[in-house]
Parts: C-alpha cells; structure tokens; sequence
C-alpha cells in the first residue's frame, strides 16, 4: 500500500526525518572537529570562521531567515483602508481579499475597527506587484466593492 502524503502520518514522518537529520548534522560538525579542526593553526581557524559567518549571512538572506533565527517581517507598501458598513463586512473583506490574491504580491489583514458614524475599517498592509501599481490595485479594489464600501484607499 502506498505511504499517505498528508495528515499527521506524513507529519510524525517529518517530524522523525528532521530529527534524524539534526542528529547527523551534530555526528558530521563532531566528526570534523576531531579530524580537521584540532590540526589548525589558530590563523587558520580565524579564517574558517569569517568565511563560515558570510557563508551563514548569505544563505540566511537568500532563505529569508533574520540573523536571529526569527523570520523577516514582510515589508508592506501601503495599508489600504476600506470603510463599510457591518453588515457588509464579511462580504467586502472577502471580495478584497480576492482581488488582492490575484492583483499584489502579498497582503495581511492587519485589523478591522470600528471607524466613524458606526461603520467599520478594514485594514489590509498590501505590498504591490512591480507590473500592478498601487493606484491599479486600489481602483480594482474600490470596483469590486462598488456599493458596499464607503471609502477605499491607501493611508
């Protein structure tokens, strides 16, 4: 029978792979301390550990790790803020949300909070394609909710 890809039996396996792996990385880092590492000369370790830190800052880059072992925060463009009645909340959240999926390169809900006269703000940190510009995202923004958003724009 074929191993199941998903669910928490593909999980456990992961989970069981990567500590395998990390118990190989730690066998392999003491294998080359005892075999390379107590030969060198102290000018020579020196050199080994500027070239392990640049090679550990170039590849944290590339995979988007900050050199703290956190994630990077994405960086957002622009909040855009829509303002709407309750009972078209849900409605107008999800309406943007699609035309963000298919307009920006990434966006995030960031709140929705009551704003003047009753009605909500919904709040979307939006980061624009380089071919889609802001101003393109927010007019198709505003066309997808005509009627049931007060206001749509960027602060």
């Amino acid at each position: 029978a074929p191993v199941a890809f998903e669910g928490p039996p593909a999980r456990r396996r992961l989970d069981q792979l990567r500590r395998a792996k990390a118990r190989q990385t730690g066998a392999f880092v003491s294998q080359v301390d005892s075999m390379l590492l107590k030969s060198m000369t102290p000018e020579q370790l020196q050199a080994l550990a500027a070239r392990a830190e640049k090679r550990r800052e170039r590849i944290s880059e590339q995979i988007g790790i900050a050199m703290t072992g956190e994630m990077r925060r994405p960086r957002y463009d622009a909040t855009l803020r829509i303002i709407v009645d309750p009972a078209n909340a849900d409605t107008v959240r999800r309406e943007v949300e699609t035309v963000l999926t298919a307009e920006a390169k990434l966006f995030t809900l960031e709140a929705v909070t009551t704003a003047d006269a009753g009605r909500q703000a919904i709040l979307f940190k939006v980061r624009f394609k380089k071919s889609v510009p802001g101003p393109l995202v927010v007019e198709a923004v505003r066309r997808s909710v005509a009627g049931k958003a007060s206001s749509v724009d960027l602060a």
